[in-house]
């Protein structure tokens, strides 16, 4: 009998991936043809960005490209092509991380060489990039559910609609475009699901690539942190403990590594090749990354709060109380869970009846209070959407929302949340497919 229930999970889990799989490839190509549709329909915003891609000599196949791709070329975009292309020669190029230009780049030297006798190295830069998001895209999406179907104890249907809401996310156009999110989520998704199989020392490693794909890479520490420092405190003695710190450390730095390499390749430019050397290099912790946000992208604590970012604050308002209701609704259930680190609880796991308060999903909690703090008080306010699209927390919210205004006991209040958070990632989602193709922000 347990064979045969195994084998029908095993079955409904193999159908799900592949129904996973297609509505993540029909949702990229979806995005494309909105976003292409919208070109003609709307002006640009600035239309001189499609004279990159063009030259004196066009053939007829480059024309056309230019005419598919364009919707990709935009706001970061532009970094991301520039840095695959010629490497960081600006200093402010520091703040788009390695992983991505260097994929792109050695995917057109090999696998896509031959379309040097169709299309522009410039070209096939962009359509590398755009090609790595979108494969990422799916694999995040297939990995976003085995990692629930981890934390949910084979929870079929909640991990199923937990990914379809990731394949609806309202960021969906920049997972589509030459962006680190979709390779950053995916590795991110990939790490998570790798850890809670017990694989740690490759979670570690793929962590590590994720810090060199996205700076917020590196708060993947606080799971090793967690797990062998917190959660077991008062069950071990100090030799265990000593132990654990051990490779807690060394697990860490695995995590950092990619993060730390970037920063030493940016010293080592600007600080020691470099004649005189750049102001940064003198401060008692020497890290570019940190110049370059503040410098030159003004990004720094309570800098962005002006009266003119008020529109991007509203921009970013429905990512932010979705957030914060998220983050409430998970701690009311047992405050005390949450202010003592899951140490101490009021409830029992056995009377925690809904899958979305479960005790597992503890770390993933403070992860996201972390970054959302940092979001409101750090950086650009109007890309937390984007900025939370690697998070897991997010999805598994929103599909615990929907699920319950499903429910036979639902009330209005909950079909209200359930349709409104669908609704709410489907037009933002669409809307920004719009405005990202036609170069209006929110970038």
């Amino acid at each position: 009998m347990d064979q045969k229930i195994s084998q029908n999970i095993k079955s409904f889990t193999s159908e799900n991936i592949s129904l996973i799989f297609k509505l993540s490839i029909c949702s990229r190509f979806l995005t494309w043809i909105i976003a292409l549709i919208s070109t003609f329909i709307v002006d640009d915003y600035d239309s001189s960005v499609d004279t990159i891609l063009r030259n004196q000599e066009e053939s007829t196949i480059q024309r056309i490209f230019n005419v598919c791709f364009r919707v990709f070329l935009r706001w970061d975009t532009f970094y991301f092509t520039h840095i695959s292309e010629e490497g960081y020669i600006y200093e402010q190029e520091h703040a788009f991380f390695p992983m991505l230009p260097l994929l792109a780049r050695g995917l057109s030297n090999s696998v896509f060489l031959p379309l040097e006798y169709f299309l522009t190295y410039r070209q096939i830069l962009l359509l590398s990039g755009v090609l790595i998001a979108n494969i990422s895209f799916v694999l995040a999406s297939i990995n976003l559910y085995k990692l629930s179907l981890l934390m949910f104890n084979n929870k079929e249907k909640y991990a199923l609609v937990t990914s379809i809401f990731y394949i609806l996310t309202p960021s969906c156009m920049f997972m589509s475009t030459m962006y680190a999110e979709s390779l950053f989520a995916f590795l991110t998704f990939l790490g998570m699901r790798l850890f809670y199989e017990g694989n740690t020392w490759i979670a570690a490693f793929i962590w590590g690539s994720s810090s060199f794909a996205r700076s917020n890479g590196i708060i993947y520490v606080g799971f090793f942190i967690y797990e062998f420092l917190i959660k077991d405190i008062n069950r071990i003695n100090v030799k265990v403990i000593f132990v654990r710190l051990i490779k807690t450390t060394v697990l860490s730095l695995i995590v950092l590594s990619g993060f730390l390499i970037f920063q030493s390749y940016g010293y080592y430019q600007y600080c020691i090749l470099n004649i005189p050397q750049r102001s940064w290099c003198n401060n008692k912790i020497p890290i570019l990354y940190l110049f370059v946000q503040k410098f030159y992208w003004n990004c720094g604590f309570l800098t962005y709060y002006e009266i003119k970012q008020i529109p991007n604050f509203l921009l970013a308002s429905p990512m932010i109380l979705l957030s914060f209701y998220g983050i409430y609704d998970y701690s009311k259930i047992d405050f005390k869970r949450i202010f003592t680190l899951g140490l101490q609880q009021q409830q029992q796991r056995s009377e925690i009846t809904s899958l979305y308060y479960s005790h597992n999903l503890l770390p993933f909690i403070y992860l996201w209070a972390v970054l959302l703090i940092y979001s409101i008080t750090s950086m650009h306010i109007q890309v937390i959407t984007r900025f939370f699209s690697s998070q897991p927390m997010v999805y598994w919210f929103v599909a615990h929302l929907f699920m319950k205004s499903l429910s036979e006991d639902a009330n209005r209040s909950d079909k209200i949340l359930g349709y409104g958070v669908l609704t709410y990632f489907i037009l933002y989602g669409v809307s920004g497919i719009i405005l990202f193709a036609n170069f209006f922000p929110p970038a």
